[in-house]
């Protein structure tokens, strides 16, 4: 009491509650025994405060209300002093809880004239490009679905004869729907439907051929950082298959710094009289730089193509592609390596409102990771352009080839610059082999490249469902054959040319009315195991093999009802390695080809399978 001597106390001009009194606290509050008396009180949660309201507990040692439910139902207790803190902190803190609780502060009290007190915006958590609500986790919930609604894409089996992946590694997996958003996947618009299940089971039974457990992988894509003021140095070359350069693309480029420099190829590009090898294209590379030395290398021969229809045969933009790059590397022995960019025009597709556009320039992409394979001292990369590049995707088209996202692929698009990314989930194939929901197949589904191991296997799963009647086109095992009808299931063989679209419709046509054909599975072709490098001429032998039945089969989809339709095609479309330059242009364009037709409205889903011996693809099981 001694120390509270010199202070005078006056009655607050706002009402003091006090434990166990009715009303606010007299002129009592000024006096030291006042406040000595109230250390001995109770709880501050006692005080008589209306309903709703907000107690402030202005003692020097506040205590927590009680946990009755007769406190929970009054005031909220708020102390304005915290031993643990700072006179000044404790106050502040009081007052940031009374605003975000929604009671009024009058700020410019606190800062005295208001004239130092502005309100300031806080960065949204687009700006920071990171989700901010938490995602529940599929296997924390039991009633969540184990996969997304309809996807585009799925890894079937990653396993090679040895137990490697594609790329060499211990394994690969289910690869899901392409898609933009981190990393959540929108429902598809129609909603879960045949398709889905049929893909379940379809993977199931590849996940069983090689054992279940593999976790699974999502294809995507994530947004990139916005760089604002990206920058080139040095003397570019810009590339084209036109007399004149691309004006937005050349636009681009100066527009961040570079001095370019145009090269134009046209009327078949690299291929062209006087250009047809990288030896001879290095000397007209040559010529145009007169000596400046190149900073980087930017092609346009593949976005500036027209649309090519698949039975032409492989893109006319490969093999310009393959020695341009060539002729890059050849000047750059002598030298610094030059990177070498190589543009596309919506070859791949970034969501779901974002499809393929060009098949036939996803090709380019996987010729493109073979030459980097093979060229690693020259290779830049690949950029995929909208269909229009104004100035903000002219801005991001700088960045991506000036490395200032240090990422090889990536896709520039109206609303941002994107990059493809392996997302692990649990999808079909990942866990129980019998996974695959209650799809059972009715009418008739057709099954593609039966005498192979993997067609045996889904023959005998589907069978196992109750499939009611399976079309095996090819050369199947007679005890396969043998097998299924045992099962009850009826079976048909074919070695109709499905290549040929009139033959497609004939056998179409001649199935019996109460058995139409309602599905159909499209296996991928076995990969040569023989490396080689890329090779135009190569490229053209492998491509009816691995392309005609497809594209005939989604011709004929687009006029015949079907619930299902899965085209399988190599993991080495998407992710090539080393060696798989010749093959990979195939596979890619069934992928692509797969997106497309879904984007037009078929149940199509693309399915990428691992790397498989080749007896497994032929006659027998």
């Amino acid at each position: 009491m001694a120390g509270l001597s010199g202070l005078t106390g006056v009655r607050p001009r706002i009402p003091v509650y006090g434990p166990r009194r009715e009303g606010p606290v007299g002129e009592e509050i000024a006096t030291a025994g006042y406040w000595l008396e109230y250390l001995r009180q109770p709880s501050a949660a006692e005080c008589a405060v209306p309903a709703g309201g907000v107690l402030l507990d202005l003692s020097p040692l506040p205590r927590p209300a009680p946990a009755d439910a007769a406190a929970a139902a009054g005031p909220a207790v708020l102390p304005l002093l915290d031993a643990r803190h700072r006179e000044d902190r404790a106050l502040l803190g009081a007052l940031a809880r009374l605003h975000t609780g929604g009671t009024t502060v009058a700020w410019t009290a606190l800062f005295g004239d208001g004239a130092a007190c502005r309100a300031v915006p806080l960065p949204t958590y687009a700006f920071q490009r990171r989700r901010y609500w938490l995602r529940a986790d599929a296997t924390d919930t039991p009633d969540a679905p184990e996969v997304p609604a309809a996807p585009d894409t799925w890894v079937a089996d990653g396993s090679g004869a040895d137990g490697s992946g594609a790329d060499g590694s211990a394994e690969s997996a289910p690869v899901g729907a392409a898609d933009r958003q981190d990393p959540a996947v929108p429902a598809d618009p129609a909603g879960p439907g045949a398709d889905q299940e049929a893909l379940d089971a379809v993977l199931a039974a590849l996940a069983a051929r090689r054992g279940a457990g593999r976790p699974a992988y999502r294809l995507l894509w994530r947004p990139l950082t916005e760089v604002t003021a990206p920058r080139l140095r040095g003397t570019w070359l810009l590339v084209t298959g036109r007399a004149e350069a691309d004006p937005a693309v050349s636009a681009a480029l100066r527009a961040h710094g570079a001095d370019v420099v145009v090269l134009g190829l046209p009327a078949g590009g690299a291929n062209a009289p006087g250009a047809g090898s990288g030896k001879a294209l290095a000397r007209r590379i040559d010529e145009a730089a007169a000596g400046r030395p190149l900073a980087g290398v930017l092609s346009t021969l593949a976005a500036d193509l027209p649309p090519q229809a698949p039975d032409t045969g492989p893109s006319a933009a490969l093999a310009p592609t393959a020695a341009l790059v060539e002729a890059v590397a050849l000047l750059g022995n002598s030298g610094d390596a030059v990177p070498v960019w190589v543009a596309t025009r919506r070859a791949v597709g970034v969501d779901r409102w974002d499809a393929v556009a060009r098949p036939d320039l996803a090709q380019v992409w996987a010729v493109g990771g073979a030459l980097a394979a093979e060229y690693r001292d020259c290779w830049g990369g690949l950029v995929d352009l909208p269909d229009v590049l104004d100035t903000r995707a002219g801005r991001r088209l700088a960045a991506v080839v000036g490395g200032a996202y240090g990422e090889s692929e990536a896709a520039v698009r109206a609303d941002g610059s994107f990059v493809r990314r392996l997302a692990a989930e649990h999808g079909p194939g990942s866990g129980d082999a019998d996974h695959g929901g209650g799809w059972t197949p009715r009418g008739t589904t057709l099954i593609t490249r039966a005498g192979s191991e993997p067609a045996a296997h889904l023959a005998r799963r589907l069978a196992g469902r109750g499939a009611e009647r399976l079309l095996l086109a090819g050369a199947p095992a007679r005890e396969l054959v043998a097998e299924l009808a045992a099962r009850g299931t009826r079976v048909s063989v074919t070695d109709a040319d499905l290549t040929d679209p009139g033959a497609l419709a004939s056998l179409v046509a001649g199935l019996p009315p109460e058995h139409p054909l309602t599905a159909a599975v499209l296996l991928a072709p076995a990969l040569d195991p023989a490396p080689g490098r890329v090779d135009p001429e190569r490229i053209a032998r492998e491509w009816p093999h691995a392309v005609a039945q497809a594209s005939a089969v989604c011709a004929l989809a687009a006029e015949h009802p079907l619930s299902v339709l899965v085209v399988c095609s190599s993991v080495a479309g998407v992710l090539p390695g080393p060696g798989q330059g010749n093959q990979a242009p195939a596979h890619a364009h069934l992928h692509a080809l797969a997106q497309q037709q879904r984007a037009r409205g078929l149940p199509v889903t693309a399915v990428l399978t691992g790397p498989q011996r080749r007896e497994q693809h032929q006659g027998g099981s």
